[in-house]
């Protein structure tokens, strides 16, 4: 086995081409078990299993960051004028629905702090709730360990993924199939404008130096473009594909032997760390269904501490308010990302602080 590694170190098209095959076999597992998010977490176990057997491939950080404004102009499609009127509509349902799941997510976090099961900030962020991808790259701006982030982050949305399918069943709704790879005709001047737009952000995000900046900065011009109708986002689903497998990859081969063995380590406790949150958000479901009058699927979709992307693939063939749905997992999305960054660097303060103090 060595000597195959030795051969694909000094063979990286070689590598590329093995990891790709491997990740591809991975992805089309997921996709049969109905998993969301596959190509992200299938890319991530392929570049895990190279890093662990002691390859030496490693993602460009310019392809990182162009992969990072990619994902930018995909989460800018999300927020529609829609969605954003049923926020200001509902704004009382949907600030309390996102704070409660808030401030269970921090408690979990200070827990795992707590307890040194994760690290500093790197427990906050891995408890936050959001777009799993997009708390990992935040997460590795703001000074936290990717490879942890991720991993809770991932497994989090499996988890709330599979328990979010068997309630949608138990009420006769069923999960819709996850999507593959489609190739439906390209708007190219649209793609060109798109990627146009994604460019320029880019540049300006690199050249004042915003933590995630690239990502950030393209998701918020996207969204407002998009809206006022400047431009239409278009984003063919092969591009797509190859943004997950960049930002799953970069994730996956940081890994190394001692991270693996640490987070085998860790993981029956992150498990149950994470299906307690589940059973908290659960209860505040149902306080909005005891209080507020909401079906008892639609407050369990809208306070699931998943990624929104895998709450919207359920939801969108159950019988629940949709726009109530999204506009709390968005609005929650948001929430994360401007709160997030405060509180993490308290976090990196009072453990710096702490270890000064301690004799």
């Amino acid at each position: 086995m060595k000597k195959g590694l030795f051969f694909l170190n000094h063979n990286p098209i070689g590598g590329w081409c093995v990891l790709s095959l491997l990740t591809m076999g991975i992805v089309g597992g997921l996709i049969l078990l109905k998993l969301p998010a596959a190509f992200l977490i299938g890319a991530i176990i392929g570049g895990l299993i190279f890093a662990i057997m002691g390859s030496s491939l490693r993602i460009p950080n310019r392809v990182f960051v162009v992969a990072q404004s990619l994902l930018g102009c995909m989460i800018a499609r999300v927020f529609s004028m829609s969605v954003l009127e049923n926020i200001a509509a509902h704004w009382i349902l949907v600030l309390i629905s996102v704070l409660s799941v808030l401030g269970c997510s921090f408690l979990v976090g200070l827990f795992l702090q707590k307890r040194q099961i994760l690290p500093g900030s790197t427990a906050i962020w891995g408890s936050w709730p959001g777009a799993a991808s997009v708390m990992s790259i935040m997460a590795e701006a703001y000074g936290a360990d990717i490879r942890l982030v991720a991993l809770m982050q991932y497994l989090r949305v499996v988890m709330v993924a599979v328990l979010a399918s068997v309630v949608a069943l138990s009420v006769g709704s069923s999960s819709p199939p996850v999507s593959i790879l489609s190739f439906p005709p390209i708007a190219w001047d649209q793609l060109a404008g798109t990627l146009a737009m994604a460019g320029v952000c880019t540049w300006a995000a690199l050249r004042t130096k915003i933590p995630a900046g690239p990502m950030l900065l393209t998701m918020i011009v996207g969204a407002v473009f998009n809206n006022l109708g400047w431009i239409q986002i278009e984003l063919p689903p092969v591009l797509l594909l190859v943004t997950y497998a960049v930002i799953g990859w970069t994730i996956g081969l940081k890994f190394t032997k001692s991270v693996f063995m640490y987070a085998l380590f860790i993981l029956p406790k992150l498990i149950g760390v994470i299906a307690l949150l589940l059973v908290m958000c659960g209860c505040i479901a149902l306080a909005l269904v005891g209080f507020a009058g909401i079906s008892p699927l639609t407050a369990y979709l809208a306070t699931s501490p998943g990624g929104a992307d895998s709450i919207a693939i359920i939801a969108a063939s159950a019988p629940v308010d949709m726009a109530f749905v999204m506009s709390v997992q968005l609005m929650r999305f948001i929430s994360v990302l401007l709160i997030g960054p405060v509180v993490s660097k308290i976090m990196a303060v009072h453990v710096r602080n702490r270890s000064d103090s301690t004799p």
